[in-house]
């Protein structure tokens, strides 16, 4: 079980090494080619899910329509607004048929830095890795390993952070978000865990 995080702040259109802006491979770029390197590893047996976040997170739903892609500007997967992929439903981890990681490899490639899309929020980003897999126990899981990959070039401010560029801060904000998730399921266990 594998939930790829991608991190879609402005950071990202970046130059990921030397060269001239207009030809230049992004940090977005780069970090597109691991996460689907990610995903060819993959066999039918294993579950994935990716969820990219900028101020906000959300994941890859396979139920939504032409009208959840053309209302971000520029066009493309709508990811960096509130009240996205909040139905169990849609936070769920998909088997990775072939069918599955074609939609989550198209899905990858037409993602992109919203227009205006200022600071980031790992927490957010965190708290939906959870809910994926907590979401997945019951029907959608290989039942073993389950791994969380953050893609970010770590740049930028962080939504909610007082010092940003720090390693630590990223842990902390990991720390907080797993405190709130093992609390949380202690309360309502999600169906189907033991």
């Amino acid at each position: 079980d594998v939930v790829i995080v991608l991190d879609l702040s402005t950071s990202m259109t970046q130059c990921a090494g030397a060269g001239a802006a207009a030809d230049c491979e992004t940090r977005l770029d780069v970090a597109k080619v691991a996460a689907r390197k990610v995903l060819e590893t993959l066999s039918d047996r294993d579950y994935a899910q990716i969820v990219p976040f900028g101020a906000f997170a959300s994941c890859f739903d396979p139920t939504c329509t032409q009208d959840c892609f053309d209302n971000q500007d520029p066009p493309g997967p709508t990811y960096n607004v509130a009240g996205l992929c909040n139905r169990p439903a849609e936070n769920k981890l998909l088997r990775m048929t072939s069918a599955n990681r074609g939609l989550l490899e198209q899905y990858l490639t037409e993602l992109r830095v919203a227009t205006g899309s200022v600071g980031n929020s790992f927490g957010s980003a965190f708290s939906k890795a959870f809910d994926v897999l907590d979401y997945s126990v019951q029907d959608a899981t290989a039942g073993c390993t389950k791994a969380v990959l953050f893609f970010t070039d770590g740049a930028g401010a962080r939504k909610g952070s007082a010092n940003p560029d720090t390693a630590e801060e990223v842990v902390r904000q990991y720390d907080a978000t797993w405190t709130d998730v093992k609390t949380r399921n202690q309360v309502d266990v999600p169906t189907g865990a033991s």
